[in-house]
């Protein structure tokens, strides 16, 4: 486990001023620590203190998105859910920090705060960064993981699923749209033998929740055409079963 998240459940300390900009925008401060590996020997230099900077802007990012997690994410592993996410978010934790302003620089010393046993001497600032939360909050809404207040992000998508329709590659179909992460209901409005059309109520975009149904059929050898698109609903055409079927 990663020094990141070897206190996941914890007290957290995370600044509690946060405040509302630019509409939505919800920010809050948070204390980071940077720390990065040095030979023995080496002298310090600019190199390291921009290296260890940007470790702080990421353990600070890192941090809220944990506090995120916790209090929003709906899922059983959590701690699962924190490891991938935090190389995720980590590799482009400049992208939700607004700003930082350098608290300390303790330069080079002993190894003491690095997770990895062979370093003997490290390079250490801290760092105060404001970060955007509700960037990292819309990371983990496209990803399926919030908790949603359903009067507030569920969206209805239709869905229109074009034939000659095979009634097993359609019940399979079905039940890959219902086990999708944000789907809270699915009702059938219309059905033919040529054409049905569902209404699918969710929390998660309708390019999320097609490109997911897609890649579960795709593992059962049925392929998944979209085509035509809408911020509304989507017609799908089903491929990889014979008509002459039959369960």
């Amino acid at each position: 486990m990663t020094r990141r998240f070897a206190l996941l459940f914890s007290f957290i300390l995370i600044t509690t001023g946060v405040f509302l900009e630019a509409g939505k925008a919800e920010i809050n401060s948070v204390e980071g620590v940077g720390v990065i590996s040095v030979l023995e020997g080496e002298e310090s230099n600019p190199a390291h203190r921009q290296a260890a900077l940007r470790d702080a802007i990421r353990d600070g990012v890192l941090k809220v998105l944990e506090k995120l997690v916790l209090e929003e994410v709906a899922k059983e592993d959590i701690e699962k859910t924190l490891e991938d996410l935090g190389q995720e978010v980590g590799e482009e934790a400049s992208r939700y920090a607004i700003q930082y302003r350098l608290l300390s620089d303790r330069g080079i010393g002993p190894a003491l705060l690095s997770a990895d046993e062979n370093v003997k001497f490290e390079y250490v600032v801290e760092a105060s960064i404001q970060v955007d939360t509700e960037l990292l909050r819309g990371h983990l809404r496209n990803k399926g993981l919030l908790i949603e207040d359903p009067e507030e992000f569920l969206r209805n998508y239709l869905f229109r699923i074009e034939g000659p329709l095979v009634f097993r590659s359609y019940r399979l179909f079905l039940e890959s749209v219902k086990k999708t992460r944000g789907v809270e209901g699915v009702d059938q409005i219309f059905f033919s033998q040529s054409m049905i059309e569902l209404v699918v109520t969710a929390s998660r975009p309708l390019s999320d929740i097609v490109l997911t149904v897609r890649s579960d059929l795709e593992s059962i050898d049925l392929i998944l055409f979209a085509s035509e698109q809408a911020p509304e609903g989507v017609s799908l055409r089903i491929e990889g079963l014979s008509p002459v079927l039959t369960d």
